[in-house]
């Protein structure tokens, strides 16, 4: 008997459009894709089907092809199974999958024909765990050989309706119909078998056509885990990536190799030097692209050897327990040690008092995640719910817990303990009345910053600043902007830039003070109001831009600006500039 065996076509590859069509009948090898997996073990039959022949009896063997229908879709396959289906001899028609490899660990959707009831199943697959959708009646394949044909159709929406029809039925049956949209992109089908030694020729497959729209996939690819030890890395990723594009490099490591699992998600590097401690790594990472072209920025995980985290060493710097309507509580900390922190060693929790119980408490990272010493991080839920209210000037700053232990807004306590041994490391006690009496709200939306490192003292943020500075240095510890020698409360003299603004820098003696600055005409009309009422920094800069309250551009002349500011302790500073103001520019 003459045998066609499968070859390998270029001409048959799909790209990952917004739609794509598969239909081969199996006539001749022509038209054959080109196929992942065990081709070996599969050939075209005399009657122009595809078969399973497994010359060695493996006893499983699959075939895969790229595929991206997934959207108001529908997949065909005819199935002859020359023997009476069970839990050790079945087939699996894998409708979609996010790998080639259908024996490994996949997430995807795939229908099964045959099992210790002789049924017809829909199960979904996340990283190799199976979970059961949808089954037909028992017994509905209780044949010496079954002869099948499949339909199997999926709603936009993620309804997925089972037909199917065996060869002496004269229309389909609806086997059963299930609501999942847990995976909503496909970049492979394919044809999965399992059997015994007897049954290893004994699976046929013909008609096979998907059609469909492919989800428009937009997500870019994230790391989901970065574990390091002192003699290996492991970077896991979201998704599938073109790992041909994938650029990366190790900061103060020479030697090392690396390995891409077979679904291009996981890369394992193998350290062949050690890493030393006090020593900063880093793993540089550039076109991370997924297999629909999403590209994640370029950045680099810095990682150590860490140290011992004792009492002091970290810090609270900031904390905002009252956010603004729509907003999320956060508790910044710093690292004031010279020490490599890991994270994953410590917990975040809160409690009523500074020495009364400890609330539950949530693990700040479940992998390693370094704080490397004068760094600042920030702990929250919500990541939004921050930077829709302030200036995130770091995102590698954020530490994401999956819930934030509630703040009270009145009064409380946040405390920073070592997961090992209860070991509080730092705790703060906050008070609403430490906000400025100043302030309207009771400091409503505005964050507590701690002052210096070696007390205890905690003012209210800047309002020059936003109210919040999450994630990097506070305003009460702010340095002035290229003013050299300033003494207390001392100015440099408001002048035009480039942007025809006036800029005022100004370092001030004490922190908490509320500023109003004012532009008059040279007869004394106020012309315009700068700032009103505003909580500054310490020390910083303030823009101008030479129009009035109107916004309208004022006439060519010199104008007074007047500078008055005062805080709770009743220290006013006050300053006088003439500038002068050109409409031409």
């Amino acid at each position: 008997m003459k045998r066609k065996f499968l070859s390998v076509f270029a001409g048959f590859l799909f790209p990952l459009c917004s739609s794509a069509q598969i239909s081969d009948s199996f006539v001749d090898n022509s038209a054959l894709s080109e196929w992942y997996g065990d081709n070996s073990r599969f050939l075209i039959s005399e009657d122009e089907r595809l078969q399973l022949s497994d010359p060695n009896k493996l006893g499983k063997s699959y075939v895969a092809f790229e595929s991206a229908s997934m959207n108001n879709a529908e997949w065909n396959l005819s199935v002859e199974l020359q023997f009476r289906p069970s839990s050790s001899n079945y087939m699996r028609f894998f409708l979609c999958s996010d790998s080639p490899n259908l024996s490994e660990p996949l997430n995807g959707y795939f229908l099964q024909v045959g099992n210790a009831n002789r049924q017809i199943l829909l199960y979904r697959m996340s990283n190799g765990s199976t979970k059961i959708l949808g089954r037909s009646v028992e017994e509905r394949l209780d044949r010496s050989s079954v002869i099948l044909s499949i339909k199997v159709i999926r709603s936009g929406g993620g309804e997925w309706r089972i037909y199917s029809r065996l060869n002496d039925e004269l229309s389909f049956t609806e086997e059963f119909v299930v609501v999942d949209s847990t995976y909503t992109n496909s970049y492979f089908a394919g044809i999965y078998c399992k059997y015994s030694k007897s049954n290893a020729e004994k699976m046929f497959f013909d008609d096979l056509s998907i059609k469909g729209d492919a989800s428009i996939d937009r997500e870019i690819p994230t790391i989901e885990k970065f574990t390091v030890s002192d003699s290996s890395i492991v970077l896991q990723l979201s998704e599938r990536i073109d790992c041909e594009s994938f650029v990366y490099d190790l900061l103060n490591l020479s030697y090392y190799e690396s390995f891409w699992n077979s679904q291009c998600k996981q890369l394992s590097v193998v350290l062949h030097e050690k890493l030393e401690h006090g020593v900063r790594y880093g793993f540089s990472i550039s076109n991370c692209r997924d297999m629909t072209g999403n590209t994640a920025n370029d950045t680099t995980l810095y990682f150590a050897l860490p140290d011992s985290v004792a009492p002091g060493d970290i810090l609270f710097s900031e904390v905002l327990f009252n956010p603004s309507s729509g907003g999320s509580e956060y508790a910044e900390i710093y690292n004031r040690s010279d020490k490599i922190i890991d994270l994953s060693t410590l917990r975040f929790s809160t409690r009523k008092a500074a020495d009364s119980s400890i609330y539950s408490s949530k693990k700040l990272a479940s992998s390693p995640m370094f704080i490397f010493p004068g760094e600042f991080k920030l702990i929250t839920d919500d990541r939004e719910g921050v930077c829709n209210y302030f200036d995130c000037q770091d995102p590698s700053a954020f530490i994401l817990l999956n819930s934030m232990p509630s703040l009270r807004n009145e009064d409380g306590c946040i405390v920073l303990f070592r997961s090992e041994d209860s070991l509080v490391i730092d705790n703060f006690y906050y008070d609403v009345s430490m906000h400025s009496e100043l302030l309207a709200n009771k400091g409503k939306g505005v964050s507590l910053e701690r002052v210096d490192w070696e007390s205890n003292h905690w003012v209210s943020s800047a309002g020059s600043v936003g109210y919040g500075t999450p994630g990097y240095e506070n305003s009460s510890q702010a340095q002035s902007v290229d003013v050299a020698d300033f003494q207390p409360s001392e100015f440099c003299f408001p002048y035009y830039d480039e942007s025809h603004h006036f800029k005022l820098r100004y370092s001030l003696d004490d922190y908490g003070y509320y500023a109003t600055i004012r532009a008059y005409s040279i007869s004394g009309y106020c012309v315009a109001t700068v700032i009103d009422h505003l909580l500054l920094a310490s020390n910083g800069e303030i823009s101008w831009n030479g129009r009035d309250d109107n916004d309208r551009v004022l006439p060519t002349a010199p104008y007074i600006l007047i500078f008055e500011a005062i805080n709770e302790n009743g220290s006013v500073v006050r300053e006088k500039w003439v500038v002068f103001v050109s409409s031409e520019l």
